[in-house]
Parts: C-alpha cells; structure tokens; sequence
C-alpha cells in the first residue's frame, strides 16, 4: 500500500484486480486467470526459467509452478529444439 508501505493482501489485490476488470468492462476473468496468463507468457515468451517463475510466484516448490502455471512444456521444448543447428 502506498499509504502504509507494506505489501497487500492477496484478498485485497483479488479485489482490486476485480474492481479494474469491472471497470474496463471485462467480465470473463479473474485476478486468479490473470495471474496464470502472466505466469505462463513469462515462462513461453520471455523465457523465464521454473525457479525463477516460482520465486516471483511465490509458491513452494517448482512443481507447483510447472503444473498449475506453466502447463504444456511442450510450446518451449519445440523452440528450443528449432533453434538448434547441427
């Protein structure tokens, strides 16, 4: 919070994510699908590493990041395999 200085709580940014959905006249998302979205175009397009990714997300463990997050890894093995040249 600007006000107080300390982080916000994941209720109140729920809500304040919401209220901008409302604003913006968005209703088919979440604060929740948001973060997914985030999470998984971090990790695909820009090639945020797991460890990484899970650290931003605070969760505890990678494995809890690569299943509800990041999802099919298969987008990032094909690139990466493309851009090896033999």
């Amino acid at each position: 919070s600007p006000k107080t200085g300390k982080f916000m709580s994941s209720s109140a940014g729920s809500r304040l994510i919401g209220n901008l959905l409302i604003r913006a006249e968005i209703y088919d998302n979440t604060s929740h699908s948001l973060r997914k979205t985030f999470a998984h175009r971090c990790y695909v397009e820009h090639s945020i590493g797991l460890v990484e990714l899970q650290r931003l997300l605070n969760h505890s463990s990678p494995t809890t990041t690569a299943k509800i997050y990041v999802g099919d890894l298969t987008p990032n093995i094909s690139r990466v395999m493309e851009s090896i040249s033999f």
